[in-house]
């Protein structure tokens, strides 16, 4: 495999370097004098370890997210005694007693934090020292303490941004940016900045000090004391970083520089909310210089599943200068609830491990009659690993759930080019029975903390899905916190464990994903080293929509090479793609969103095994069909069930008496006297716009919707019509679904096109039926004439008087209830990144010439012509509203759960509703139960 981590000369030299000086930290204790263990190597601290430009995406940088970063491993903490260690398994908060680990989030442990917009932004406060100790926070600059983890949007910092389809990039500040590039105007750059002091018991014996991130969104620097330590990304894994050759006595600062986008963030294209910052927990472990560095569990039942093989793979990892490790032993203990040890006296003997080396060991034992572990009854065990010395003294502790279960599949085979040639499959089962995944798929979203969501709301939404037969979660499209792995371990919920790997945005564009192979290979390892153990994960997702190919050699072979990294590593889960269907090794067949009549022909004895990883989209009163779906689900016992797209809104809280960025109302009056309701703020009226303007330099950046009468509705639906939308605009980009002027998304609209290719004008009649046409050169950013013309079932499409292009469609326009909307379609809440000065609306076809004759500042056609419908001018006096806000959670009736006295004064906001543009709007509220988990009535029926 290509090297995925770049560590510089430098930095490799600085590492190894024995002359630093080391640190002076507490008295050794008598364990490491007994041994005389020193360590091997320690860091240059005063080297340059990173360039700065990472996150950029310029000069290859795409291929660098990982700078002096440890390996890709297991989330390991440390314990004092078997019973600490085991105390952390029945209690996954017990971790904080280990003696070894020590949390730098939560209550009483503040950060100092600002925000600013961009790289160039943060120099100055970079060149003045923030990241050194002796510096001082001034709130000036924008300084201000606060909680983490938490999303910084939710600190009062920046904005959200909601994209599904479309990258997070805001055109406002950032137009067209290429891949593999990150945005640079707007890329805001978060500085933390944390003081700590370590407790005696983390350094004694030459002890190593491990610096763990769970979660930044989502590229950033550590620093240490002033010192440059490392760079990572990957917002949604854990990483570490040894720091301990940075340490000095007393108090330490710890800075984290973050930027909310990277050049990785073409692959996080995931239909979520963007926010930023550090939203997991950040904490510091302590680990011994001869030390289990990973470790492997794997159960095996015999044929009647009741007897259970455990299986171990210890590595023993060796730090110190010298050999050691000769008659060191690795004792297995495995625990039951009340104590009763299921493996007394079984060790793993440890021959002699060279320095710098590892020593990879094999266990396995025979356990009678364990409780086996399934969602239906998820019996744990404590494993307890503790690696002796020679001496029986205790050099480390270590423990995990440990569940007992089999999945039983068919390992799917392919010949040299990656063609399946298995021809006849088993169901899918755990523990011999068949498996069905009762499931839903979920975003890490919480509606006042952003993607640091509490353990409350994870408890919340495990108690949901269990009182609700849900039985499965679907990760979608990352790796979740570890408390929500530790939740589904322990009260049974099947998993779905998905790599960090979605790049919408580059759906048909093999060449740049193939740029990001090495990114790609990186994180499914990282997701396989830290997950392997847990008995809840019982299938392996590549990640989600990336490519919809059977071609082995896509994207540099992206996608056949993270289906079988997770294949040669691990033989005893079934390995998802449901971009690759049943092709390249997958293990089971895979789509989203087939009808409940289209699953049948899956269903059959010897088939390949079927999921929907999505399916049943909630959004609104949908969910319908379900029964259909598992009458099929249920008639053959290859099929495997779905998970349900998805299960909470995703939302950001927002005050009511902001309403969110640009979302002042207006009352404006079309010269017709036709009312309307102008969105935007006083910063949308321009009134100083240019001449191409037509009507003296007047324009608005909002939208507007018409209160148009039933006769005008008329006009534009039904047969044997003819109409012209018309509009003078000045785009701010070229981005996809910018709507001019709409009547519904299943009526009519003149936008961009989906994939943001050109132009088109539509009409709806059991379908879409559309002309379209390229952008011209000179698109962004200067006044263009925009108009569609539809003549009883013939579309015309004209830019600046000239026709683009002609097509035909049925003469019968769908009759919706949609309001007209200039620049906004109020069915799918699409809008327009722009400028908008007036636009017209005809209950005629106009003819070329005629179009040419209303591009004018003086038009042949005035608003007095009988064949005007609307003629919104923005050169016209417009009234701010001053109705009331409704705040609902303040009231007796309102449906609360969670953020109860919270959510009064707040409303749950969407895309659009932070200023964000572009943005994919509403389509995050897609959830069985809402923000703060209040179960929609859907939820009743699944």
């Amino acid at each position: 495999m290509k090297t995925v981590k770049r560590i510089s000369a430098a930095a490799v030299s600085a590492a190894i370097m024995l002359s630093a000086v080391p640190l002076t930290l507490p008295a050794q204790t008598a364990h490491a004098a007994v041994t005389g263990l020193t360590p091997a190597n320690r860091a240059d601290v005063s080297a340059a370890k990173f360039r700065h430009d990472e996150w950029t995406g310029n000069s290859g940088t795409e291929n660098v997210f990982a700078v002096n970063r440890e390996p890709a491993g297991l989330c390991i903490i440390p314990y004092q005694n078997t019973e600490a260690a085991a105390n952390a398994v029945w209690d996954y908060n017990a971790r904080n007693d280990s003696a070894y680990m020590q949390l730098l989030t939560g209550e009483n442990e503040p950060w100092d934090l600002t925000v600013v917009q961009n790289a160039q932004a943060a120099q100055p406060l970079l060149q003045s020292g923030a990241m050194k100790p002796d510096y001082s926070c001034n709130p000036a600059d924008g300084w201000k303490s606060v909680q983490v983890p938490n999303s910084w949007t939710c600190s009062g910092f920046d904005f959200p941004i909601y994209a599904n389809v479309i990258m997070p990039w805001q055109s406002a500040y950032d137009g067209n940016v290429s891949v593999p590039h990150a945005p640079t105007n707007y890329n805001p750059v978060g500085l933390y900045r944390k003081h700590f002091t370590l407790t005696p018991e983390m350094t004694a014996d030459h002890r190593r000090i491990i610096l763990n991130l769970d979660g930044v969104e989502s590229a950033y620097y550590v620093y240490v004391n002033g010192h440059e330590v490392g760079y990572s990304e990957d917002t949604f894994s854990p990483h570490r970083f040894d720091i301990t050759d940075y340490l000095q006595e007393g108090e330490n600062l710890l800075a984290v520089e973050v930027h909310k986008f990277c050049d990785g963030t073409w692959f996080e294209g995931q239909d979520m909310i963007y926010d930023g910052g550090i939203f997991r927990d950040v904490y510091l472990t302590s680990r011994p210089l001869v030390q289990i560095s990973d470790y492997t569990v794997h159960t095996d039942l015999d044929d009647n599943y009741q007897n259970a093989t455990l299986g171990l793979q210890v590595d023993v990892r060796n730090l110190a200068s010298a050999a050691a490790g000769n008659g060191w032993r690795v004792k297995v203990d495995v625990l039951d609830r009340a104590g009763n040890n299921l493996t007394p006296e079984q060790y793993i003997s440890v021959s002699e491990i060279g320095s710098g080396k590892t020593a990879s060991l094999n266990f396995s034992k025979e356990i009678l009659s364990p409780a086996l572990w399934s969602a239906e009854h998820p019996n744990l065990y404590a494993l307890v690993l503790t690696l002796q010395d020679e001496a029986g003294n205790i050099a480390e502790t270590l423990s995990t759930q440990l569940g007992f279960r089999e999945i039983g599949f068919t390992r799917a085979e392919v010949n040299q080019n990656y063609q399946v040639t298995t021809k006849n499959w088993q169901p899918i089962t755990i523990n011999g029975k068949r498996l069905l995944l009762k499931g839903v798929n979920r975003h890490d979203t919480d509606p006042f903390h952003g993607k640091a969501v509490t353990q409350t709301c994870m408890e919340e939404d495990v108690r949901l899905m269990k009182q609700n037969n849900v039985n499965a979660i679907r990760t979608s499209h990352y790796s979740n916190d570890s408390y929500l792995y530790w939740l589904c371990n322990q009260y049974g919920l099947y998993m779905m464990a998905e790599t960090n790997m979605e790049a919408h945005a580059l759906m048909n564009d093999h060449k740049s994903k193939g740029l990001f192979y090495a990114l790609a290979m990186d994180r499914t390892e990282t997701a396989f080293a830290r997950l392997k153990n847990n008995p809840a994960i019982v299938a392996w997702s590549i990640g989600n929509e990336m490519a919809y190919t059977g071609d082995p050699n896509a994207a540099n072979g992206m996608f056949r090479d993270m289906i079988w990294y997770f294949k040669q590593h691990d033989s005893s889960r079934p390995v998802h793609s449901e971009g690759q269907g049943s092709a390249m090794g997958v293990d089971m067949d895979s789509s989203m969103y087939p009808g409940s009549g289209d699953i049948r022909g899956k269903a059959g004895y010897g088939k390949m095994p079927y999921v929907m990883c999505e399916y049943d989209h909630a959004m609104g009163n949908s969910v319908g069909a379900l029964k259909e779906y598992w009458d099929n689900i249920r008639s053959a016992d290859n099929m495997l069930g779905g998970f349900i797209w998805d299960w909470a809104d995703q939302s950001r809280a927002v005050p009511l008496n902001t309403l969110g960025s640009g979302s002042t109302v207006y009352e404006i009056t079309d010269a017709k006297g036709t009312a309307g309701s102008a969105y935007g703020s006083s910063t949308s009226f321009d009134h100083n716009a240019g001449a191409g303007t037509l009507n003296g330099g007047h324009a608005f950046s909002g939208y507007t919707i018409m209160d148009t009468s039933n006769a005008c509705r008329s006009a534009l639906s039904g047969s044997g019509k003819s109409f012209t939308f018309e509009a003078i605009v000045k785009p701010n980009n070229t981005n996809a679904n910018n709507v001019l002027i709409s009547i519904g998304d299943t009526q009519a609209a003149l936008k961009t096109q989906s994939n943001g290719g050109g132009l088109e004008f539509f009409t709806y009649s059991s379908g879409w039926h559309a002309v379209s046409g390229a952008l011209p050169a000179n698109w962004v950013g200067n006044w263009h004439q925009v108009a569609g013309v539809y003549d009883r079932g013939t579309l015309s499409l004209y830019v600046d008087g000239k026709l683009l292009g002609t097509d035909t469609a049925p003469d019968n326009i769908a009759s919706g209830s949609q309001p007209i909307g200039i620049g906004y379609d109020a069915e799918t809440g699409r809008r327009f990144d722009g400028s908008i000065s007036v636009a017209r609306i005809y209950n005629k076809a106009l003819s070329s010439a005629e179009l040419q004759a209303q591009y004018s500042e003086t038009p042949a056609i005035s608003p007095a012509d009988n064949a005007v419908l609307i003629w919104l001018d923005y050169n016209t006096e417009v009234t701010e509203t001053t109705d009331g806000v409704w705040d609902y959670y303040a009231q007796d009736y309102a449906h609360k759960n969670l953020y109860a006295d919270e959510s009064k004064g707040c409303y749950f906001a969407y895309g659009g509703d932070w200023g964000d543009r572009p943005n994919d709007n509403s389509f995050c509220e897609n959830g069985l139960v809402s923000p703060d988990r209040t179960p929609q009535p859907e939820l009743a029926e699944v």
